[in-house]
């Protein structure tokens, strides 16, 4: 007749709750930090905008920082029809743009190649101005709340 073992883990519960703890503060801080740089980059677009375009007016007033509902997080941009064309320029305007990671995007608004505005990035500039202070800012929290839970409070 074989015997049997069993084992009793004590303290799953404790770690169970401070685990459900954890993950509500990383999802509140985490929210926190894209809310915060995804207003920083529709701050200095509009900056950015009001010193490479003519366009003082609705653009400019459009660009905001909003919840992302459909994918989660935050985004920062305009909802004008004529944004990218400001951005990426129209017709062959588009391979005078200067950000290689967003050419390929730019070509989408060629359209016909009959448009004669030049690009007036203010956008992606303002994107990665900010994307290095986001990384750290993510780096920074998660050190802080790794810190918290290794220390047992949370």
């Amino acid at each position: 007749m074989s015997k049997k073992y069993t084992a009793t883990i004590i303290g799953l519960k404790k770690v169970n709750n401070s685990l459900d703890r954890l993950e509500k503060l990383a999802v509140k801080v985490y929210d926190d930090v894209e809310r915060n740089t995804a207003e920083e980059i529709a701050g200095d677009a509009k900056v950015n905008l009001s010193r490479v375009s003519t366009d003082k007016g609705r653009l400019v007033q459009s660009i905001n920082a909003s919840k992302n509902t459909q994918e989660g997080g935050w985004k920062a941009g305009s909802q004008v029809h004529y944004a990218p064309y400001v951005e990426f320029g129209t017709g062959y305007g588009f391979k005078e743009y200067p950000f290689a990671e967003w050419k390929e995007y730019a070509r989408d608004f060629y359209v016909n190649g009959e448009g004669r505005m030049l690009p007036s990035p203010y956008l992606f500039p303002a994107y990665q101005k900010n994307k290095p202070i986001f990384d750290e800012d993510v780096k920074s929290v998660t050190d802080k709340i790794l810190n918290r839970f290794n220390k047992g409070k949370l």
